[in-house]
């Protein structure tokens, strides 16, 4: 099954994540992010959005974000990677509040940032 987005011009879910982890790379050199935030922002980058295809963010979805950062947790990843799929979707649902962490924001920016 391809999941489509909103817009059929944006392409899948699947092309969605690659543009925010095409972009969270640039990002992250243009903003000299340390070298130890690469492999959190690279593995959250590539899961970024996974919840989207699970059932019960298809039927609730204020809980984008907080199902992902279940998911990953229960997988196994860490709990960087966890806290940065959560305000990779922060923003979109809670009014002003912004990513705590710098692989957050980057996440967060590369999100928003259509290329």
């Amino acid at each position: 099954m391809v999941m489509r987005t909103n817009q059929e011009k944006l392409g899948t879910m699947l092309d969605k994540v690659s543009r925010i982890e095409k972009t969270a790379g640039k990002l992250s050199t243009a903003l000299g992010l340390s070298r130890t935030f690469v492999p959190v922002l690279e593995e959250a980058a590539g899961l970024a959005m996974s919840d989207l295809a699970s059932s019960v963010v298809t039927e609730f979805t204020s809980l984008a974000g907080i199902m992902e950062r279940h998911y990953a947790l229960r997988d196994g990843y860490s709990q960087q990677v966890a806290e940065s799929l959560f305000e990779i979707t922060l923003h979109r649902f809670s009014g002003n509040a912004l990513p705590k962490t710098e692989v957050g924001i980057v996440l967060a920016i590369a999100d928003r940032w259509r290329l």
